[in-house]
């Protein structure tokens, strides 16, 4: 596997710089029962209450673990929560 740059070190004109962000630090996956619209907890029961949910940093491992435990009838569910805001001001010079 490819290592990543940390976003500290990533150059802000790489494509993947933004990507890299929010998949790190907003995106989180739980698994839930299509049916119920129950969530997967991490004792592999399930529970109405999405603050007990399994949470996953990736659809890659949440679905890893739907295959693991053989699970159906389940979707993925993906919350990105950004709790700060950065203004980045753009001049004309690097438009050109």
């Amino acid at each position: 596997m490819k290592p990543t740059l940390s976003n500290y070190d990533a150059p802000a004109s790489d494509p993947s710089f933004d990507t890299e962000f929010l998949r790190r630090h907003s995106t989180k996956v739980v698994i839930q029962e299509s049916a119920t619209r129950r969530y997967l907890t991490p004792a592999g029961l399930w529970s109405n209450s999405r603050d007990q949910a399994c949470t996953f940093r990736s659809g890659y491992a949440a679905m890893e673990q739907v295959k693991q435990q053989k699970l159906t009838q389940v979707r993925l569910v993906l919350t990105r929560d950004i709790t700060f805001s950065e203004i980045i001001p753009v001049t004309n010079s690097m438009l050109s």
